[in-house]
């Protein structure tokens, strides 16, 4: 199928939570690359030709461990703008993503409406 608009790479332990990230950004015409685990996120990412193709990643942390800012790195060395999803507000956790290049760390419940927002912006200016 082709691409109907920017790709984005969407990490998510929770498969639910991916199929609904999925769906959400379909309808706003954007290319969701969906992927449930780290090792098929390092695997992703070691893929410099898949890799190429993103526009930016939305890299939500809970479930994982602290293996998921070896690929936060890749991603900001290759100047692939991304945003960390957090379960709570946590200065420990926003800090850590921001040293690893996160661009923003967005709190769950996320706000559709500002979540294209952000996406629009950051899409635009790559």
């Amino acid at each position: 199928m082709p691409s109907t608009g920017p790709v984005i790479l969407v990490l998510d332990h929770n498969s639910r939570n991916l199929e609904l990230l999925d769906q959400f950004l379909r309808k706003q015409n954007y290319e969701p690359v969906c992927i449930g685990d780290l090792g098929e996120l390092q695997q992703f990412i070691a893929d410099t030709n898949a890799l190429s193709t993103i526009s930016m990643a939305l890299l939500d942390i809970t479930g994982f461990d602290s293996g998921l800012w070896e690929s936060a790195e890749i991603l900001r060395e290759h100047k692939i703008p991304f945003f960390i999803i957090s379960a709570g507000k946590n200065p420990a956790t926003q800090e850590t993503g921001l040293n690893h290049g996160a661009s923003r760390v967005l709190v769950k419940p996320l706000v559709g409406k500002e979540l294209i927002q952000i996406i629009s912006a950051i899409v635009k200016g790559k």
